[in-house]
């Protein structure tokens, strides 16, 4: 968990982007879409999976997440995810791209931390959402 904490802070203030870069997953690039940053978090706290990294450490989409480890909210880690749109809950805060709710912080347009009051906004914005966590967390 806290592996996975470190990995966002590495990634809070980049752009949004929906490149796909090689090493993307493995070296901070300058922007990252919403699932690009759940699989960065993913991979760089070592809860890797074939629905995270499809090669030359790249990320995937938000749809392939939807197949990530177990199924359910997890204990610690929980991803949410849709065919438009993932985030990740880490220890009671989520990294998300959207701008549900409270102001992000750091301000702009990309990954950030932001409280899991947006959730219920976010799970209700007309997508349909799959809760899924790593096999222990």
């Amino acid at each position: 968990m806290q592996a996975a904490i470190a990995a966002g802070n590495r990634i809070i203030d980049t752009s949004y982007s929906t490149e796909r870069d090689p090493n993307m997953l493995s070296t901070v690039m300058p922007s990252y879409d919403c699932s690009g940053s759940t699989d960065f978090v993913l991979y760089n706290a070592g809860l890797n999976a074939a629905q995270v990294d499809v090669g030359d450490a790249i990320a995937g989409d938000s749809g392939m997440l939807e197949s990530y480890g177990d199924p359910g909210p997890g204990r610690w880690i929980t991803v949410f995810a849709s065919g438009g749109h993932a985030l990740i809950e880490i220890a009671g805060i989520l990294l998300d791209t959207s701008r549900f709710g409270a102001p992000t912080t750091p301000p702009g347009s990309g990954p950030r931390w932001q409280p899991t009051t947006i959730l219920a906004a976010q799970l209700n914005d007309g997508n349909s959402w799959t809760e899924r966590h790593p096999p222990g967390l």
